[in-house]
C-alpha cells in the first residue's frame, strides 16, 4: 500500500503543477530535498497560497523511505520502518496535503474560471 500511496502522491502533485504551468519541471540532479519537496515548492512558486503542518510532510517521507527501502531489496530496513509507521497516518497526511492545497486552488488560480 505504502509504495502506491508514494507514487500517488508523486502522481498528484505533478498533475497540480502541471495544470498550474502546462508540464512538469525535472529535479535537478544532486538536489538536497525530496522530489515531493520540490514539486510543492514549484507549486508554492506559481503563486498558489498554501500551508499546512510540517509534519505532513515528515509523514509523507517516512513513507517514501519505506518505497525506497522496497525499491532496492532492502528487506531489513523495510521491515524496520514498517513496525515505525502508521498506515492510516500515511493516508491522512497525504488527504489533508491534497485537501489543503484544493483549497488553496479555490481561493486562487480557479475561483472564478466556474471550472
Amino acid at each position: 500500500s505504502l509504495v502506491l500511496l508514494s507514487s500517488f502522491v508523486e502522481w498528484g502533485l505533478k498533475r497540480v503543477v502541471k495544470s498550474l504551468h502546462g508540464s512538469v519541471p525535472r529535479k535537478p540532479s544532486g538536489a538536497a530535498t525530496s522530489d515531493v519537496e520540490f514539486l510543492l515548492q514549484h507549486i508554492a512558486q506559481s503563486g498558489l497560497h498554501f500551508s499546512f503542518n510540517p509534519v505532513l510532510l515528515e509523514t509523507v517521507n517516512d513513507f517514501r523511505h519505506v518505497r525506497n527501502a522496497f525499491a532496492h531489496g532492502d528487506w531489513a530496513r523495510v521491515d524496520e520502518q514498517l513496525a515505525n509507521i502508521s498506515l492510516l497516518a500515511c493516508f491522512q497526511a497525504v488527504s489533508q496535503i491534497f485537501v489543503c492545497l484544493e483549497s488553496a486552488a479555490w481561493e486562487g488560480p480557479w475561483k472564478n474560471t466556474g471550472v
